[in-house]
């Protein structure tokens, strides 16, 4: 449960609300006599009131005489116009054209709030007209001139003197901090800032006009101060009514400039009539990522006693803010939510197009404790919008393999500290053990784990810790994995299907079945299973179309099994046709395997190519009411890195698989090509097809994005020895892949992925991830990240809710959202 605090006001400050307003200028140039019709327009620019480096920056807080550099006595702050900054003007009455885009130059050295505009190359520019008077209207940033392409060439528009904008949900800073001086500096994107200008009646009788731009977005200065008691992954701002419902604060809005009076000394005259465009979606609070880039590494952030870290957060201009919150989540733990009041005990309340700044002491999240962040969703989510970490072979950490612990070993961390830091899907390996499934030995490297830990005790374990946090629920993974591999007979298989279902039927817990209909509020206090259990090794046995029986709870799907390589899977074609997932035989042409063997120095020429259009990693699946369902699996273990590429390992080349002497000594390798990079496109575009698919209406399957694995080592002989079915040439073929070097994979593949998704950034709309099945979480800092990365992804867009939103309006197309009504978070 969120705890609820009211600011106070602290020794240092108080909690006030400032209106900032903007300083006024004279005009830049000087008047004349009446110009003729036709002739261009001189345009002098003054801003009162990011990534790219071509923005207005914050300049200068004003202060109140005689209290220079309290925080409560702010009165306005300068905006500085920087070199290439460009606005769009529109003059309705301006021949030949009405609208035109003007570039910043010549920003005044003694006041860069003040600068000219220039006709961008190729443009006519705007003329004067016949009239004695003229209307001008600028907005600022341009639409051409913003970063993201997305949302300028969807959501953002100025015509006519209207302005179509857009404030995205997730609010990326540039965050730095100076060594020895502990300054923080966070800066934001600042083409949310939306600016506007407003001359009505300006009289052509001058050669120039002066245009005074002021805020229309509404901005929340959030200062942070140190210290943390556990460092700050983001924080979220939401607002509500009077009645408590929450209330749109981003997304989609639209202001009618001619509605509004000229803009004099930092305001307008008259507000402008700004609405916003939400259409049956809710984008109730904005996300601030607060990680930041310390020498490479994305890291949460950490203040100590004495500093401070200031944000500003962009919201709707179009109503006053009331019942401001803010939720703040900790960094694999809990997170805490606060309501902004002054000192007095009243509500803070954000106005219109202007800047409101608060000060507040980084509240206090204690490390240890338990992440509900599923807890903290609304019921009606669907939990198909959810982003879910998941951990392969959960309770290995239980494993010993002596000095090759390391090999085999997926998990470092206990499932208490997995479960406390958000971990909600665990598998579980063990073989069928005669169709007693409930007593069967959890494995890794087919060996048993310690302990004595069965199926059963673990579930009962991840049981426990369900009840324990009844808001919550947990996704458990029984994964089929046999020393004796897949017979033709289906035995194994058989048995483990079956002895599954007498699991079920046997032990009383609360199950739920993942559907696209299920809602959270239904999944809370359950254990929903989705079995992996058959591999195609099964659809070779001798009656070529083994099925799996239906399950009895959750979800049972056809072959997602145990192979390493999944070369069918992966789209390698050769002569036209996709190779076999696996060797039938060393000489079995038809597989992958068989052009990466060969003998002494015959290294070989050619290899089956990946073709994209022939990969295929949709699942069909059996739910425990018989109906038929899609799992989209992005998994395949064995990785190989470039030459170079991560220190210590070989990468592309020869391995050696043994030798024999057979009249002469011969040699038996096998050539393994890099697949790093292939790795990765299949994890980020499981990523993205993930988002695009849970937009809709209908998506088309539950997404599993697997980043288990391994890389294979030149020390290790499993982790390049290849699987073949039959065959062992000296070597233990079918012993291929079963251990590898994890723990270089795991750093390097959960630092790439936890940098991709925080580097993707509000340049993109954010979408659901599903499942990420993750190794060796908590076992240095990068693995330690990305679980609390996933996990806030839930904060970063507006979650889909049961029987809510429409799939024709362009917003909600947009940002993944059907929101029916309220808070997707409390």
């Amino acid at each position: 449960m969120n705890l609820k605090h009211y600011l106070y006001m602290p020794l240092w400050s108080a909690l006030a609300l400032f209106a900032f307003t903007g300083c006024s200028d004279d005009n830049i140039v000087s008047e004349g006599g009446k110009i003729p019709e036709g002739n261009g327009i001189v345009f002098g620019a003054s801003a009162s009131y990011s990534k790219p480096s071509t923005r207005v920056e914050y300049g200068d807080y004003e202060y109140k005489d005689g209290y220079q550099g309290q925080f409560e006595y702010r009165i306005s702050q300068d905006l500085n116009w920087v070199e290439g900054d460009r606005v769009s003007i529109f003059s309705p009455t301006s021949p030949n054209t009405t609208k035109q885009e003007y570039e910043i130059n010549n920003v005044q050295q003694t006041d860069a709030s003040k600068a000219y505009l220039a006709v961008i190359d190729g443009n006519d520019g705007l003329q004067w007209s016949a009239d004695d008077t003229q209307d001008f209207y600028a907005v600022y940033p341009s639409r051409e001139s913003m970063s993201n392409t997305t949302v300028k060439d969807n959501y953002v528009s100025f015509d006519n003197g209207v302005l179509t904008g857009y404030v995205p949900i997730n609010q990326q800073h540039e965050i730095t901090y100076a060594e020895g001086t502990g300054t923080w500096t966070a800066k934001p994107n600042m083409d949310y800032l939306y600016m506007a200008a407003v001359q009505k009646g300006w009289s052509t009788s001058n050669d120039g006009i002066s245009l005074d731009f002021v805020p229309l977005t509404t901005t929340l200065e959030v200062t942070l101060v140190g210290p943390t008691t556990t460092p700050i992954a983001s924080f979220n701002i939401e607002a509500a009514n009077a009645a408590g419902q929450p209330v749109p604060v981003v997304g989609q809005f639209r202001c009618d400039l001619k509605t509004a009076g000229t803009t004099v000394a930092g305001n307008f005259k008259t507000a402008p009539d700004c609405v916003s465009l939400q259409q049956g979606t809710t984008n109730s609070y904005a996300t601030v990522s607060c990680y930041w880039n310390d020498n490479g590494t994305q890291k949460p952030l950490t203040l100590k006693a004495g500093e401070e870290i200031t944000f500003n957060v962009f919201l709707l201009p179009n109503d006053q803010l009331d019942n401001v919150t803010i939720r703040v989540a900790g960094f694999n733990t809990n997170s805490r939510s606060l309501t902004f009041v002054d000192e007095n005990g009243t509500t803070i309340k954000l106005n219109p197009h202007t800047k409101t700044c608060v000060k507040i002491p980084a509240p206090v999240i204690n490390a240890g404790g338990t992440n509900e962040w599923i807890t903290g969703l609304e019921d009606d989510v669907l939990v198909s919008q959810l982003s879910i970490p998941g951990t392969a072979n959960s309770f290995s950490y239980e494993y010993d393999g002596g000095t090759n612990t390391h090999i085999y070993q997926t998990q470092t961390a206990t499932i208490e500290k997995q479960w406390n830091a958000g971990i909600r899907c665990f598998e579980l390996v063990c073989p069928e053990n005669g169709g007693d499934v409930a007593n069967s030995r959890l494995q890794c490297n087919r060996t048993n784990l310690s302990n004595n830990i069965t199926f059963a005790t673990a579930v009962d374990e991840i049981w426990s810790l369900v009840k324990a946090h009844p808001g919550e629920f947990a996704i458990i993974i029984p994964s089929y994995d046999s020393d004796t591999g897949h017979p033709d007979s289906h035995d194994g298989v058989q048995n483990f299907a079956d002895g599954l279902n007498n699991f079920y039927d046997s032990h009383d817990y609360t199950y739920q079945t993942y559907t696209s209909t299920l809602t959270v509020g239904e999944a809370r206090g359950s254990l929903i299973f989705i079995a992996r259990i058959t591999s195609e090794e099964d659809a070779e046995g001798a009656d070529n179309n083994y099925t799996l029986p239906w399950p009895h709870q959750g979800t049972f799907v056809d072959q997602w099994g145990s192979l390493k390589d999944n070369w069918a899977r992966r789209g390698y074609t050769i002569n036209g046709s996709v190779v076999n997932n696996w060797g039938l035989s060393p000489e079995d042409d038809s597989s992958m395997e068989r052009y990466m063997f060969y003998m002494n120095d015959n290294v070989p020429t050619a290899f089956p190519e990946r073709v994209d259009a022939n990969a295929n990693f949709y699942h069909g699946a059996t739910r425990e009411d018989g109906t038929p369902g899609y799992a989209y699996i992005q998994d395949w273990m064995r990785v190989v890195p470039g030459n170079n590429e991560i220190s210590g390992l070989q990468g592309a080349g020869s391995y050696q698989l043994g030798s024999e002497w057979n009249w002469g000594w011969k040699y038996y390798n096998v050539y393994w090509n890099e697949s790093l990079k292939e790795k990765k496109n299949d994890i980020w575009n499981t990523f993205l097809r993930s988002i695009q698919q849970n937009s809709l209406e209908n998506p088309d399957a539950f997404y599993i994005n697997s980043l288990d694995g391994y890389f294979v080592d030149q020390n290790i002989d499993e982790s390049f020895t290849p699987y073949v079915q039959t065959g062992s040439w000296g070597v233990g073929l079918s012993k291929g892949g079963t251990g590898g070097n994890i723990g270089a994979w795991a750093t390097h593949i959960n630092n790439w992925f936890y940098g991709q998704i925080l580097d993707y950034g509000e340049d993109n709309i954010y979408g659901p991830m599903n499942i990420i099945i993750l190794d060796r979480v908590y076992d240095d800092d990068p693995s330690s990240y990305l679980p609390s990365v996933i996990i806030n992804n839930n904060y970063r867009f507006p979650l889909r809710t049961a029987g809510g939103g429409t799939t024709g309006d362009s917003q909600s197309n947009a940002d993944s959202s059907y929101a029916s009504g309220g808070s997707v978070w409390h």
